[in-house]
């Protein structure tokens, strides 16, 4: 595991093997975490893209469920 790129408590962009996937934490008076699968190409481009990374954590916040197993 490698992690790309990090803040604490909201996220982690991460490496393995061969794919990527991006932890997520959600939640307000209890904190979860939600795992998602990206591919190399939504890796590079929330790298790049502080404001898509942004609207992409705030979609995964606003609907955690529709996340949880992608």
């Amino acid at each position: 595991m490698n992690i790309i790129m990090s803040e604490p408590y909201n996220y982690e962009l991460v490496k393995e093997n061969d794919g990527f996937y991006i932890n997520i934490m959600c939640g307000s008076s209890s904190l979860f975490e939600v795992k998602v699968v990206i591919s190399a190409k939504d890796s590079e481009e929330f790298i790049n893209n502080k404001g898509k990374l942004n609207n992409f954590l705030k979609q995964v916040r606003d609907n955690p469920e529709l996340y949880i197993h992608r």
